[in-house]
C-alpha cells in the first residue's frame, strides 16, 4: 500500500563532493540540482511539494509558525559558499559566502498575506499572492533572511 526507501547519506558532503576540487569550487555555480531532486524524489513521488521553494536550488527555506500568535516566518539558508586552493582535503583559503541576487521564493499554504519583511535588511519586500500562497522577491540574499509574514 506504500513505499519504503533505505539510501544511506550524508548530505553535506554528498553536495559537495563532486565540487570540491583541486583549483577551487564555487556552489553558486557548480551545485547539481539533481543530487537534491535524488534526495527528495520519494517525497516528490508521494506528491509532496516543498513548502518554502526557491529560485536557486542552493538555498533552503523552512517556514516557521508560532504557536501562540499564529504568526509566520520563513527561515532562508543560502549554502552557496566557494573556496580556492582546495587540495587533499584541505582548503588553504578560507571559503567564502555567494551573494544572491533576484532570489524569487514561493511559499505555500501562508493564508492572504497584508505584508512581507526581510529581518535582515528591516525592509518589506515585493509580493504576490496568489490563493492561499505567496511569491517573494528578494533583491540580495547573503547567508540567511527571516522573511515575517504578516
Amino acid at each position: 500500500r506504500g513505499r519504503a526507501y533505505t539510501v544511506g547519506f550524508y548530505p553535506g558532503m554528498e553536495y559537495a563532493s563532486d565540487l570540491m576540487k583541486d583549483g577551487g569550487y564555487d556552489m553558486s555555480v557548480d551545485f547539481q540540482a539533481d543530487k537534491r531532486d535524488y534526495i527528495g524524489k520519494p517525497a516528490l513521488a508521494a506528491g509532496v511539494k516543498p513548502v518554502v521553494d526557491a529560485s536557486y536550488p542552493i538555498v533552503e527555506g523552512i517556514l516557521l509558525k508560532n504557536r501562540k500568535t499564529g504568526k509566520l516566518a520563513a527561515s532562508l539558508m543560502n549554502w552557496a559558499y566557494k573556496g580556492n586552493d582546495w587540495k587533499a582535503g584541505v582548503i588553504k583559503k578560507v571559503q567564502e559566502l555567494v551573494l544572491l541576487n533576484n532570489v524569487t521564493v514561493k511559499i505555500r499554504k501562508t493564508g492572504t498575506l497584508k505584508s512581507v519583511t526581510s529581518a535582515a535588511t528591516g525592509k518589506p519586500l515585493i509580493f504576490e499572492q496568489t490563493g492561499a500562497d505567496v511569491l517573494v522577491k528578494i533583491p540580495r540574499l547573503e547567508a540567511g533572511d527571516i522573511l515575517l509574514l504578516e
